[in-house]
């Protein structure tokens, strides 16, 4: 309960100071592959199966807010909605969760692969739900439509 009473808070202070509209469908990202791995502070490492949540950047958010602030606050106020439907979810079915505003994904499989994101170069991926099982290439979700019969699937391998 904790957990979720920090995920409804959190989003709510976020959608206060930015947001941005996102589209985020179930399919594969376009991650490079490769084995080595990138450590530096601005590159958030995932190395076991878990969903991150990314958002914006400050200066990414003050951009998009300048472009189009009513859009920006509706789509802020929508991804702080759905993602805290899928943090509940998540935490009933026990999957690790994650968030990060860094705009560097490394996701590290249990071989010691690497998939990296630069979302920095990706509007669509600013704003995400990135579903990782430590064996596969990461998966951007849409919180919409997410449920707990597709997760439990999805983490079972």
């Amino acid at each position: 309960m904790k957990k979720l009473s920090l995920f409804i808070i959190f989003p709510i202070l976020l959608i206060c100071s930015c947001a941005s509209p996102g589209n985020h469908n179930a399919n594969k990202t376009e991650a490079k592959s490769g084995d080595t791995a990138v450590s530096d502070k601005n590159t958030f490492a995932v190395t076991e199966p878990q969903i991150v949540f990314s958002w914006p950047d400050s200066i990414s958010m003050l951009k998009m807010k300048a472009n189009d602030s009513d859009s920006f606050y509706i789509a802020a106020d929508d991804n702080g909605f759905y993602n805290s439907l899928t943090m509940a979810l998540a935490d009933s079915l026990e999957i690790k969760t994650s968030s990060t505003s860094i705009t560097k994904l490394d996701f590290i499989t249990s071989a010691k692969k690497h998939f990296i994101i630069n979302r920095s170069s990706k509007d669509e991926l600013q704003w995400g739900i990135f579903l990782f099982n430590g064996i596969d290439s990461p998966t951007v979700a849409n919180g919409m439509e997410l449920d707990d019969k597709y997760l439990k699937n999805f983490f079972k391998k």
